[in-house]
């Protein structure tokens, strides 16, 4: 199975900790509509071995699209591939987009642990047995989405004016409640910590909200000084300092214990879920899926080669749009990598021993061969030594003790 990503690149506006690609000009959103759809005819064949399984609006603020334009995005990607094997369809959201009318529109489809997400198809009517949406008889406007992924980040008004977020933690709270009332059974909020401006006691008080609110999954991100963001650029010229290291510690140990402590399973570094509620998307970047990014920005990857595409709305809006263009220059818009077999390696070590479930030593060896895979083993006995690392049923994985030291023990294993 593969997944799709769209990425929609818009935001009202920029959040303090932020150097994902967006922008604040809205008026490009009907270009980038019409450049997006045409990129999809690059890739007929993309999907033809490996059937959609997740789709994933992210950005930005896909949200800020009308229902009308995300419905034109998904009509065009069913008409160019085959979605009948899609399990989980996920869109960000800000709390302060999401009233009722917006999200009746987006037809979420209930995901139950026996049944897969079964999406409208163009021509498929809400009447039809394949149609089970939250809409009236007769209505196919909306979408089928099941899964909604809500940039909350606190529920403290203070860090939220200080993230620069445009929503208060009350909104934040009736977003998600209005999600829950309208049938959505998936939802996802984002929680952030290590912020300077946090403490101990204001953290407890986020995670008492969340729990509260009792969703599906928790995504708990430690604040990261990226290179193009505004609290890095504060921190070079000394205006701001991180949160001490020792605190961010204990935030996040606080974080886990009262996560699992809740029901809650990390079952990757960042991510808490309740039983059979992991972000199937994000997991598959972390067990090496195929997948295609479209957007301005967005990444894919084939198994053996990744790329990315030109991080600029306004070029690449320009680039599909021009029908003169011919095939052979579309490259001029992408960044493109032929991975060799020891950054294939590093990639699969990496990202696996993010998750919970670690690496599959036997697949390892199969994939990489004997050589490889002991150098791995012999690396890692110091830290199975230390408690830091175990193996179980042929995986290696981190141990409690080991996940917030995880990026000094798996930049030891990389292969330079």
């Amino acid at each position: 199975m593969a997944g799709l990503y769209i990425h929609i690149p818009f935001c009202t506006q920029k959040c303090i900790y932020c150097d994902f690609m967006s922008g604040t000009n809205l008026s490009l959103r009907s270009d980038f509509v019409d450049a997006l759809i045409a990129e999809m005819d690059l890739y007929p064949d993309f999907f033809d071995s490996d059937p959609i399984r997740t789709i994933y609006f992210g950005g930005g603020t896909p949200s800020l699209l009308s229902v009308a334009e995300l419905k034109r995005i998904y009509d065009a990607i069913a008409q160019r591939w085959d979605v009948s094997a899609v399990e989980e369809f996920t869109i960000e959201c800000n709390p302060d987009d999401l009233s009722e009318e917006y999200l009746a529109l987006l037809n979420a489809q209930l995901l139950t642990t026996s049944a897969s997400l079964v999406p409208l198809r163009q021509g498929d009517n809400i009447g039809s047995p394949k149609a089970t949406c939250y809409a009236k008889q007769g209505d196919n406007i909306g979408l089928p989405v099941n899964r909604l992924s809500i940039g909350v980040q606190s529920f403290v008004d203070a860090e939220l004016k200080w993230l620069n977020r445009r929503h208060t933690a009350q909104e934040a709270i009736e977003a998600v409640r209005r999600a829950q009332a309208a049938g959505f059974e998936n939802i996802t909020i984002d929680l952030m910590f290590a912020l300077p401006v946090q403490t101990i006691e204001s953290l407890n008080y986020s995670i008492d909200k969340a729990l509260e609110l009792d969703v599906q999954h928790i995504s708990a991100y430690s604040l990261m000084f990226e290179p193009d963001s505004k609290i890095t650029k504060l921190m070079q010229i000394d205006r701001l300092q991180p949160l001490d290291e020792d605190v961010a510690a204990d935030m996040f140990e606080l974080l886990s214990t009262r996560l699992t402590s809740a029901g809650y399973e990390q079952y990757e570094i960042s991510n808490y879920a309740k039983h059979n509620f992991h972000s199937r998307h994000n997991s598959g970047y972390w067990h090496g899926m195929r997948y295609l990014g479209l957007g301005p920005s967005a990444h894919s990857f084939d198994g053996e080669k990744r790329w990315s595409n030109i991080a600029h709305t306004i070029k690449y809006n320009a680039y599909f749009i021009d029908r003169h263009k011919t095939q052979d220059t579309r490259y001029e818009m992408r960044s493109v990598e032929i991975m060799t077999e020891n950054e294939r390696f590093n990639e699969l070590v990496f990202t696996a021993l993010r998750t919970k479930i670690g690496v599959d030593l036997h697949d390892l060896r199969l994939r990489f061969g004997d050589t490889r895979c002991d150098r791995l083993l012999c690396q890692a006995q110091k830290y199975i030594d230390a408690g830091n690392m175990h193996i179980s049923d042929n995986r290696l994985a981190l141990t409690h003790s080991g996940i917030y030291i995880s990026d000094s023990i798996i930049s030891d294993f990389m292969i330079v």
